[in-house]
């Protein structure tokens, strides 16, 4: 009796693999494909793990402060050196505060 939560996200997950599916094809079709692609996905990753996990308005100024940082640097010291300095940054941050910049540090009990 009631809703079989299991049968809905299976049907969930199906529908969001056939519109990825979709919107992957469509958007291949519009645009070009390279080896960096990937690179806007690692930003983006990068840009959650600064804000802090599970927090939404972390990874929004995360990624506002990581695309002002690099613009900036790219017109200061040029584009090669830039993904460097970026990168040590990150690792800085994270030495110092490991949960990121809204995370918080929570105690997990087994």
């Amino acid at each position: 009796m009631g809703v079989n939560v299991d049968f809905v996200i299976s049907v969930a997950f199906f529908f969001s693999g056939i519109l990825g599916g979709v919107t992957g094809y469509l958007l291949g079709m519009s645009f070009s494909v390279d080896p960096f692609v990937g690179s806007l996905i690692l930003k983006g990753i990068i840009a959650a793990i600064i804000g802090g996990m599970g927090s939404l308005a972390g990874g929004v100024v995360a990624g506002i402060l990581l695309g002002a940082a690099e613009s900036l640097l790219i017109a200061e010291i040029g584009a090669a050196l830039t993904p460097i300095v970026i990168y040590g940054a990150i690792i800085l941050l994270l030495l110092v505060r490991p949960q990121g910049i809204a995370g918080r540090i929570t105690d997990v009990k087994a």
